[in-house]
């Protein structure tokens, strides 16, 4: 596969599709390392990749249920255990942050834009390597309080989880044509559909 047909057949495994293993060691690293080749305005580098395994994934569903019990107070016991479930069944997960400095030259959207180019690179690694991987968001991701809790600081910006494994059953996915997403500028306010051929 060349890393075109790398590029155009990765596709997104939720959580109950994948199993172990998951990336570790040295090809962990390697996968990760990808992440410095992203468009970084600046030369910031600042994505953080915080490894979430093991028993941390327990932890980690106990403290998102107590903060959905206080958030959510109509929300029952079993509703909650539901709707997170889905966390639990994750061989592995990767939290992905912007470390941002708010003071810097380069604006913060700049900054979290380099962290979701390296994260994207990092989904793409994965795939190439084998793997099966899907990002992961929520409201959680928007918590100054969860962010503390991650270890991040109230100004950066917590982009999600990734959740990575071995993929049950190999598929692919039939991709929607990029065209109608394509456009020609003409001048100002002047954009034309554009034309491959």
């Amino acid at each position: 596969m060349n890393a075109l047909q790398c590029l155009l057949s990765r596709r997104s495994y939720h959580a109950h599709q994948l199993c172990a293993p998951a990336p570790a060691g040295a090809q962990l690293e390697r996968i990760l390392s990808t992440a410095m080749t992203a468009a970084d305005h600046g030369s910031l580098r600042p994505w953080r990749f915080i490894l979430i395994e093991g028993q941390a994934i327990a932890k980690l569903v106990q403290l998102l249920t107590l903060i959905w019990q206080r958030n959510h107070p109509e929300a029952s016991a079993e509703q909650i255990a539901a709707g997170l479930a889905f966390i639990a069944q994750a061989p592995q997960i990767i939290a992905v942050a912007a470390k941002v400095k708010p003071e810097h030259p380069v604006p913060a959207i700049e900054q979290i834009l380099a962290a979701g180019a390296a994260c994207q690179n990092v989904l793409n690694a994965l795939h190439a390597e084998g793997f099966g991987a899907i990002w992961y968001s929520g409201e959680t991701c928007y918590s100054d309080e969860f962010k503390k809790l991650m270890g991040l600081a109230v100004e950066d910006a917590l982009l999600g989880y990734l959740f990575t494994g071995t993929p049950i059953q190999v598929g692919e996915r039939k991709r929607a044509s990029v065209v109608p997403h394509c456009f020609s500028w003409q001048g100002a306010g002047n954009l034309q559909p554009l034309q491959f051929c």
